[in-house]
C-alpha cells in the first residue's frame, strides 16, 4: 500500500508522514559473477565448446512504507482499516479516556434516534488510524543464484561448391530467488472488533500449524501500544520475518544446420544461403511462500505452488532462406529477399506457425529500400502461466474527481455525464486517486 504525495491530499490532526524518510537513495548489494569459456578443436572442421555461467547477488531494501491501519484502505477492523479501541484501554490516561468518552457521548447525542447511525452505533468503543513505522521498517533481504551452462559441438564441410555448417548443443539454466522481511502479524478479529479488560490492546497470535510456535498463547501475550510509539522488545510479539522462494528450471536441446552455394555459375554475384534447425526446450518452476502468507496472518496474501508445477514443454522447427544477387561489374547495384518459418509445439500455449518475408533493393551503394511483413507470435512464460495469486494495491483515477472532470479529450461532455449520474463533480475527491485500494487476488 502506498501513498503518492504529488496529487493534493486532504487529513486531520497529526504531523503527516514523510514519504521522503521511507525512501532507499541507495540500498547495498553485493554480486559475484563467474563466466568460463571453452573451444577445443579436434580438426579444422571439428570443435567443441562450452559455457558456465554462475551469479550470485545478495541486496538489502533498508527501509520502506510502514503497514497502514486507516478507512482508506478498509473498514474498522479489517485487516488495513481502522483498529477498534475501547475506551478502557489500560494504555490511557485517565484524562485522556475521559476526553475521549465525552466525544464518544457527544457524538452519539448528535445521531437521529432509530436511523442506521443510531442502531449501529456504540460509545464504548473509537478507532485509531496508524502508520506503523515503529513496528515495520520496510527492510527486506533478497537471496538470489542464477547458474547456466552449455555444451555442445559443431562443425562444417564442403560437397562440390556448396559449403555446409552445423551446431549441436544442449543448454540448462537455474534461478532461484529467496526474499525475506519482518512484517507485521494480524490479531484475531475477534479481539481487533470486541476488546475486554484482560486482553486490550494487545495481539494474541493466531497459531499456525508448524510455523507461530507456542507464543500464539494468550499467557504469552505481549501488548502493543497504539498511540504511541512502541517499545522495541515487544516487536517480537507482533512481526513475523516472512520467506518466499522461487525456483526456476530450464533445459533445451537443438541442433543447427546452414548450408551456402552460388546459384549461377555465369553470375558469380549471385549467391543463396539455407538453414534449419530444431530446438527441444523444457521448462518448469516452483514458488513457495510460507504459511504467514498462505494462511492470511498477515495483510499480503499468496497461494502456495505445492511441489512443481506442470512443465512447459516447446518444440520449435525453423527454416531460414535468404537469396542475394548484386549487378555490375563493381556490384553497386544489389538486391536481397529472404523468407524465414517457425513451427512451434507448446504443450500449454498450442500450436502455431510464424513467418517473415521481406525485400531489400539498392540501386546504388549508398541508398536501401526494404520492406518486411511478419506474423509472429509470444507464448507466455512459465512463470506468467503459473504466477500465484497474491494480494493487489492499486491507484485508480476517477473521471468525476474534482482534479480530473476537466480534463480529457472532451472535458465538457464528461462533465455532463458525470452529472446526468448525479455525481456532484465539483465537490467529489475520491480517495483512490491518492491512497491504494486492495483489488482482487491477481495470479
Amino acid at each position: 500500500m502506498a501513498r503518492r504525495p504529488a496529487i493534493p491530499f486532504s487529513g486531520e490532526g497529526g504531523d503527516g508522514i514523510r514519504l521522503s524518510q521511507f525512501t532507499n537513495l541507495l540500498s547495498p548489494q553485493k554480486r559475484v559473477n563467474l563466466d568460463t569459456l571453452g573451444n577445443f578443436k579436434f580438426t579444422d572442421h571439428f570443435a567443441a565448446f562450452a559455457e558456465g555461467w554462475f551469479s550470485e547477488e545478495h541486496a538489502t531494501n533498508l527501509i520502506a512504507q510502514p503497514a497502514y491501519n486507516t478507512n482508506l484502505f478498509g473498514g474498522a477492523g479489517t485487516v488495513s482499516g481502522n483498529f477498534v479501541m475501547s475506551v478502557n484501554n489500560p494504555f490511557l490516561s485517565a484524562a485522556d479516556r475521559t476526553t475521549i468518552q465525552n466525544a464518544l457521548n457527544a457524538y452519539g447525542a448528535a445521531v437521529p434516534p432509530g436511523s442506521r447511525a443510531d442502531r449501529n452505533w456504540n460509545n464504548s468503543h473509537f478507532y485509531v488510524s496508524r502508520a506503523s513505522t515503529d513496528l515495520q521498517s520496510g527492510a527486506a533481504v533478497v537471496d538470489q543464484v542464477v547458474t547456466r551452462g552449455v555444451l555442445g559441438i559443431n562443425g562444417d564441410f564442403a560437397l562440390g561448391t556448396r559449403s555446409y555448417n552445423w551446431e549441436i548443443a544442449t543448454n540448462y539454466g537455474y534461478s532461484r530467488d529467496n526474499q525475506s522481511h519482518a512484517a507485521i502479524r494480524l490479531p484475531e478479529r475477534a479481539e481487533r472488533a470486541q476488546c475486554n479488560p484482560r486482553c486490550l490492546g494487545k495481539y494474541r497470535l493466531r497459531r499456525q500449524p508448524g510455523q507461530l510456535a507456542d507464543r500464539d498463547r494468550l499467557s504469552h501475550v505481549r501488548a502493543v501500544e497504539h498511540f504511541r510509539a512502541g517499545v522495541p522488545e515487544r516487536r517480537g510479539a507482533c512481526i513475523h520475518h516472512t520467506r518466499r522462494a522461487g525456483e526456476i528450471d530450464r533445459y533445451s536441446a537443438g541442433r543447427d544446420r546452414q548450408h551456402q552455394w552460388r546459384t549461377w555459375s555465369s553470375c558469380p554475384l549471385a549467391s543463396w544461403k539455407a538453414a534449419v534447425g530444431y530446438e527441444n526446450r523444457r521448462e518448469t518452476a516452483e514458488f513457495r511462500p510460507d504459511t504467514f502468507y498462505t494462511t492470511s496472518a498477515g495483510q499480503s496474501v499468496a497461494s502456495a505452488r505445492l511441489g512443481r508445477i506442470p512443465h512447459q514443454r516447446v518444440l520449435r522447427r525453423n527454416a531460414d532462406s535468404d537469396l542475394r544477387a548484386a549487378a555490375g561489374d563493381s556490384g553497386a547495384a544489389s538486391g536481397r529477399a529472404g523468407r524465414r518459418g517457425r513451427r512451434v509445439n507448446n504443450s500449454i500455449a498450442g500450436n502455431s506457425t510464424t513467418w517473415t518475408k521481406g525485400l531489400r533493393w539498392s540501386p546504388i551503394q549508398d541508398v536501401q529500400f526494404r520492406g518486411n511483413r511478419t506474423h509472429s507470435i509470444r507464448a507466455p512464460a512459465v512463470t506468467e502461466l503459473f504466477l500465484p495469486a497474491s494480494t493487489a494495491f492499486e491507484f485508480a483515477n476517477d473521471p468525476c474527481d474534482k482534479n480530473y472532470v476537466g480534463q480529457g479529450t472532451a472535458p465538457a461532455t464528461r462533465a455532463k455525464n458525470c452529472a446526468a449520474a448525479g455525481i456532484k463533480h465539483q465537490y467529489l475527491r475520491v480517495n483512490v486517486v491518492n491512497a491504494t485500494a486492495q483489488g482482487p487476488h491477481l495470479g
